[in-house]
C-alpha cells in the first residue's frame, strides 16, 4: 500500500504535540484538544438560530437615526428663527392651525404666533422621493415585498391627499375638515396625513410673502432656512438639495437631504499597500477607473496564448510575435478594446506562424461595477510590471497592521464581516480559541473541517471549473450586447439580461414573449421562492416575469404553490423543463423548494466561516509572518500549522473506526446479530438527535491525518488504484489511526471522553441586549431602559412593570372595571392566551389619563 508521508517535524508534532480539532457550523462549534492520544477537553456549544435574525434591532438602528435627525432638523429651525427675532412662546399657544392662516392672509402677528406657525408647519416635512432611490426599479430587480407594498401604500396615500387639497395649502385644508367633523381646535392637527413635501414647502414661501412688510428679515433667509448649507444636485432632470457627510451638515435646512452615497460607504483599504509612506490610507479604485481598466488589459495580454503553426504548441505572442502585440496595443489604445472579430481579422496576416486559440479568455477586459482590490498608484505598478513581462502575483490581505495588538487587528477584522450570523460564530470561535489556549497552551497544529471542493475529485472539480468558465463566457456576451445597444452595464442589468437567456425570452408562468425592451420597465427579477419566505438572491433563486404575472399571479408562493392546481400547470411545466436544468429545475417544480433554499444556505455559511476562520486563527494565535499577511505561499511557515480536512473524510473516517455506535447504543436485552438488516444500517450511521455528534467530530477531526484530506481521491498508487480509499477497511482505518493503531482502543477512548460531555447552549449576556428594542427616548436615567411593548402583548401582572407608573396605575384600574362588566371575560382569555384581550385594549382611552 502507498505509504503517504509529511514532513518528520510536522508528523512529529501531529502525534505527540498539541493538537486542537474544530467542527464549526452555523448552528454549533464542536471543539476537541488531544495531546498524543489523550483527549484534554471536548465539547460543544449550539448557537441558537435567532442570533442571525438582527432585522428587528436594524429597524430599531434606522428608526433611532430618523427620530436623531428629525429631533435636530426641528431644533436648527427653531434657534434660526430666535436669531430672525421670532421669540418662542412662554406657554404652547392653543390653535396653530389657525396661526397659519392668519398668517397667509398677511395679518399682523406677535413674533411668538409667527413662531408658532412656522414651528408646526414643519413638524413634519411631508413625503418626497429621493434622488437615489427607484422604489419601482427596486421592486422588479429584487427589492423586499414589504419595502415595495410600504412605498406603494404611501404614494397613493399621497396621491389622495394631492387630490384633496387641489389649490389649497395644507393649513386651509386642516381647518376645513375641522369645521366639517365638528372638532375642537386642538384635535386633528394632520396627524397621519401624508403630505406631499412641496405644498408645505408652498406654503411657507406664501407665508413668507405674505408677512413680508411685517417679518422683512424672512424674506432674506427664507432660502437658508429651507436648505442651509446643503449643495443643489440635478438628478433626472430635477434639483434636489444634498449634503454628503453628517459630521459637515450643521446646517441641514428643514428640507436638505443627506446623500447616503451608497457606492463609497467603507471603501477596502489596497491590498498590496493599505498606507502610503506619509501613513495615509489608500482605498481601492472603483471598476470603472482607468487605471483599473489599463491593469486589466495588462493582465488579459499576459495570459492570452496562441497555438503554433507547425506544433501546436502554446506560445506566448508577447515574446514570440511582438509585431502582434504592437499592433493590439494600438489597436487597444485607439478604441478601448479588441473584440474577437477585431483579433481574428488582425490575426490573418500571420496565418502561417501561429493560430488562435478557441474558447480561452478574450482581451476584452471585465470591469463592470463595484471596487477593485487596489489602488490607483498599485494598480499603475502592477501594469507597468506586467507589461515588462513580470508576473505579479495577489498578494495575501494584511490581516495586522505596524502598531496593532492581536485583539486590534481581530476587532477590525470582525468589524468588516457584514453577514451577521458569520460574524456571530466566529466572535464564538474567538472566544473558545482563547480559552483552550489559556488552559492548554499554544497549539502545535489546528486542524478544521472545512466543505466544498476539497471534497471533490478531479473530474467534479473539472465539471466546477467548466460551469464557472461557462457563466463568465455568458456576463462576457451580456456585457458586449448591453454595451452595443447603450445600455446599463451594471451587475443587475448584466444579470437580468442571463435571466431573460435563459427562460428563452418567455414568461415562465403566462409562457408569452418578454420583449428585449421591457426587461428594464414591465418585466420583473422574479424569485422563485419569495424573498417573504427565504432571502436567497443566487442565481439558482432567479428568473424574469411580467411584472403582472409575478406580483398577481404568483405572489408570494413558489410556482408549484400558485400554478400547481390549475390547469396551466402543464404547459409550465414542460416550459421550464426546456428552459431550466439543475438546481433551479428541482426548485421550480419542487414542493420543498423552501427547505432546499435553506440546506444550501447553511452550506454557503459554512464555507464562509470556514474560510475566514483561518485568518481569525493566525492573527489570535501570533502565526502571521512580519508583514502581518498569511504566510501561506511560503515555505516551512508557522501557518502550515493550520490544517484542513472535509466532511466527507469525517464521515467515512468515523464509520470505518466503528464511532457512529456510541451515541447509538442497543436497546437493552438486545444484541447485535438479533438486529435486522434495516436496524444494523440505522445503528451503523450517524445520529443526529443527539447534539453530541458535533463533539464526536471534533474529536475525529483532531485525528485526522493532515495529509489525508488530500486524498480522499488522490493520484493512482503504484497499483494504479485511485486513492488509498480503495484498499481494505481495516488496512486503511489502520494506516490513517496510528494514534490508536490497536482494534477498538479509539472507541474505548471517545466513548470515555463522550459520556463527560454537557452540550451547552449560547446565551446573549450583553449588557445592551435590553437596548436592542428601544428607542431614542427609551433613555429614562443612568442605565435605565424602557422597551416598547404592545399593549395587546402585555399580561395582568405586567401592569407593575410599566413605566410611567401613573400609567400601569391607570390600566390597573380600567382593567378592574373591565373585570367587573364583562361577562365573557374566560372565554377572551383563552383566546388570547392570557394576555389582554382586544375589547379591553380597544376601551382605554389615553386623553382620560393624560388629563
Amino acid at each position: 500500500m502507498t505509504n503517504y508521508m509529511f514532513p518528520s517535524a510536522g508528523k512529529d508534532s501531529f502525534l505527540t504535540g498539541l493538537v486542537f480539532g474544530f467542527d464549526v457550523g452555523t448552528g454549533s462549534i464542536g471543539y476537541a484538544v488531544r495531546r498524543g492520544s489523550s483527549f484534554l477537553d471536548v465539547g460543544v456549544l449550539i448557537c441558537p438560530e435567532d442570533t442571525n435574525d438582527l432585522s428587528g434591532r436594524r429597524g430599531m438602528r434606522r428608526q433611532r437615526r430618523t427620530l436623531r435627525s428629525k429631533k435636530y432638523r426641528r431644533q436648527w429651525f427653531a434657534q434660526e428663527l430666535l436669531k430672525l427675532g421670532l421669540s418662542k412662546p412662554q406657554n404652547p399657544l392653543d390653535d396653530p392651525i389657525a396661526l397659519r392662516i392668519r398668517a397667509l392672509n398677511g395679518d399682523q402677528l406677535k413674533p411668538e404666533e409667527l413662531f408658532a406657525a412656522l414651528t408646526h408647519l414643519f413638524k413634519r416635512r411631508g413625503y418626497s422621493k429621493v434622488p437615489w432611490a427607484n422604489v419601482e426599479k427596486a421592486a422588479k430587480e429584487g427589492a423586499k415585498p414589504k419595502q415595495a407594498d410600504d412605498e406603494g401604500v404611501i404614494k397613493e396615500k399621497v396621491k389622495k391627499t394631492q387630490a384633496e387639497l387641489g389649490d389649497k395649502h395644507p393649513c386651509q385644508l386642516l381647518a376645513e375638515r375641522r369645521t366639517e367633523a365638528g372638532k375642537s381646535p386642538t384635535e386633528h392637527w394632520g396627524r397621519k396625513i401624508y403630505w406631499p413635501r412641496e405644498v408645505l414647502q408652498k406654503e411657507f414661501l406664501a407665508i413668507v410673502a405674505a408677512q413680508k412688510k411685517n417679518f422683512p428679515q424672512l424674506v432674506e433667509k427664507k432660502d437658508w432656512l429651507l436648505y442651509g448649507d446643503s449643495q443643489p444636485k440635478t438628478k433626472n432632470g430635477e434639483t434636489f438639495h444634498v449634503f454628503f457627510k453628517t459630521t459637515e451638515a450643521r446646517n441641514p435646512g428643514v428640507l436638505g437631504l443627506r446623500w447616503p452615497r451608497f457606492d463609497n460607504r467603507g471603501p477596502a483599504l489596497d491590498s498590496l499597500q493599505p498606507v502610503d509612506a506619509e501613513g495615509r490610507p489608500m482605498h481601492v479604485v472603483r471598476k470603472n477607473k482607468e487605471a483599473f481598466t489599463k491593469a486589466q488589459w495588462e493582465l488579459a495580454l499576459m495570459n492570452f496564448r496562441v497555438l503554433d503553426f507547425e506544433t501546436r504548441q502554446k506560445r506566448d505572442p508577447r515574446t514570440d510575435f511582438p509585431v502582434f502585440v504592437e499592433n493590439l496595443r494600438n489597436e487597444w489604445n485607439k478604441k478601448g478594446k479588441v473584440t474577437e472579430a477585431r483579433l481574428k481579422k488582425m490575426a490573418e496576416p500571420f496565418k502561417d506562424k501561429f493560430l488562435l486559440i478557441e474558447h480561452q479568455k478574450q482581451l476584452t477586459p471585465e470591469t463592470g461595477a463595484g471596487r477593485a482590490r487596489y489602488s490607483s498608484p498599485t494598480l499603475e505598478l502592477i501594469r507597468k510590471e506586467i507589461g515588462e513581462g513580470r508576473r505579479v502575483d495577489p498578494p495575501q490581505p494584511i490581516l495586522r497592521r505596524k502598531g496593532e495588538t492581536a485583539e486590534q487587528a481581530l476587532n477590525r477584522y470582525l468589524s468588516d464581516i457584514k453577514h451577521p450570523l458569520v460574524r456571530h460564530r466566529l466572535i464564538l470561535f474567538k472566544g473558545i480559541l482563547a480559552r483552550l489556549v489559556k488552559d492548554y497552551g499554544q497549539p502545535d497544529t489546528i486542524v478544521l473541517e472545512a466543505v466544498r471542493s476539497l471534497a471533490l475529485g478531479q473530474k467534479a472539480k473539472n465539471e466546477l471549473n467548466k460551469r464557472n468558465e461557462q457563466f463568465r463566457k455568458q456576463r462576457e456576451i451580456a456585457r458586449e450586447e448591453l454595451s452595443s445597444n447603450n445600455e446599463s452595464i451594471s451587475r443587475k442589468g448584466i444579470q437580468r439580461y442571463r435571466l431573460w437567456q435563459e427562460a428563452k425570452g418567455r414568461c415562465p408562468f403566462c409562457l408569452q414573449t418578454i420583449a428585449r425592451t421591457d426587461l428594464g420597465h414591465g418585466a420583473d427579477i422574479e424569485h422563485l421562492v419569495p424573498r417573504s419566505v427565504v432571502d436567497c438572491n443566487e442565481f439558482y433563486n432567479l428568473t424574469v416575469a411580467h411584472s403582472k404575472c409575478n406580483r398577481e399571479l404568483k405572489g408570494d408562493r413558489t410556482p408549484l404553490a400558485a400554478f400547481g392546481g390549475t390547469a396551466l400547470w402543464e404547459g409550465i411545466k414542460a416550459n421550464a423543463e426546456a428552459c431550466f436544468s439543475g438546481r433551479k429545475l428541482e426548485i421550480f417544480l419542487s414542493p420543498n423548494a423552501e427547505e432546499l433554499i435553506e440546506q444550501k444556505s447553511d452550506l454557503q455559511h459554512t464555507a464562509y466561516i470556514a474560510r475566514v476562520i483561518r485568518h481569525i486563527s493566525l492573527v489570535q494565535l501570533g502565526w502571521l509572518n512580519d508583514e502581518g499577511r498569511d504566510p501561506t505561499p511560503e515555505k516551512q511557515n508557522p501557518a502550515l500549522r493550520f490544517q484542513v480536512t472535509n466532511g466527507q473524510l469525517t464521515s467515512r473516517l468515523r464509520k470505518a473506526w466503528g464511532l457512529n455506535q456510541i451515541l447509538h447504543p442497543l436497546p437493552p436485552g438486545k444484541r447485535w446479530d438479533e438486529l435486522t438488516d434495516a436496524e444494523q444500517t440505522q445503528f451503523t450511521e450517524k445520529n443526529r438527535g443527539d447534539l453530541r455528534h458535533h463533539a464526536l467530530d471534533a474529536m475525529v477531526i483532531a485525528c485526522t491525518l493532515p495529509w489525508l484530506a488530500h486524498r480522499t481521491h488522490g493520484a493512482k498508487d503504484a497499483l494504479g488504484r485511485h486513492g488509498w480509499w480503495t484498499q481494505d477497511e481495516k488496512q486503511r482505518s489502520k494506516a490513517a489511526n496510528p494514534l490508536f493503531p490497536n482494534e477498538g482502543q479509539m472507541h474505548d477512548v471517545v466513548k470515555k471522553e463522550i459520556e463527560k460531555v454537557v452540550v451547552k447552549h449560547h446565551v446573549s449576556r450583553s449588557n445592551h441586549q435590553q437596548a436592542y428594542a428601544t428607542t431614542l427616548y427609551a433613555k429614562k436615567a443612568k442605565d435605565t431602559y424602557v422597551a416598547r411593548d404592545k399593549v395587546n402583548e402585555l399580561k395582568e401582572k405586567d401592569f407593575t412593570d410599566i413605566y410611567p407608573k401613573e400609567l400601569g396605575c391607570y390600566f390597573q384600574a380600567a382593567w378592574s372595571r373591565y373585570v367587573e362588566e364583562e361577562t365573557d371575560l374566560d372565554t377572551q382569555l383563552k383566546r388570547t392566551k392570557d394576555k389582554l384581550p382586544e375589547a379591553f385594549t380597544m376601551k382605554l382611552c389615553f386623553s382620560d389619563f393624560q388629563k
